[in-house]
């Protein structure tokens, strides 16, 4: 069995995982294999299907101590946190916790600044158009009005 080689999809299918999980293996060296050249075509992986056995020899091992079937299908070893490393991931995970509520009193205090701010846009808004509305108009603006018989006076004078 030494010299029986696979191809990525069969140790893939072996695996039971999915091929760029049996490339990645294969470039860190938990599988062995060979790339070969195929011409034009882009290099391919041949895996040793003994160490497919091996690692299905492994992943067993691991599934018999408790790991769950969703590691069989990402394919990634189940690490088992000490006491410590709980602590120090609960205590993170409460300064996350504080941090956000912060960060929505923050968020809370800019949206009522923001309001008020648009209420004030809108009432210095309604002002400018009273203002306009008082102030005489534009000249382009009475020769606009005046039409064409406006026009047609300054044509002639």
């Amino acid at each position: 069995m030494a010299d029986v080689e696979m191809t990525v999809k069969q140790a893939a299918d072996k695996l039971e995982v999915d091929q760029r999980t049996v490339r990645r293996w294969l470039a860190s060296g938990k599988l062995t294999g060979r790339r070969i050249v195929r011409g034009n075509l882009t290099p391919a992986w041949r895996v040793d299907a003994a160490s497919v056995q091996r690692t299905l020899s492994d992943k067993s091992d691991g599934h018999s101590s408790g790991h769950s079937s969703s590691d069989k299908i990402s394919g990634r070893p189940q690490r088992t946190m000490t006491a410590g490393q709980v602590a120090i991931l609960a205590d993170q995970v409460q300064s996350l916790r504080e941090d956000g509520a912060e960060y929505r009193q923050v968020i809370e205090l800019q949206a009522q600044a923001i309001s008020g701010l648009a209420a004030q846009v809108r009432g210095l808004t309604e002002e400018v158009q009273q203002l306009q509305r008082l102030l005489p108009p534009a000249p382009e603006e009475v020769t606009a009005r005046q039409g064409w018989w406006g026009r047609l006076w300054r044509r002639r004078g």
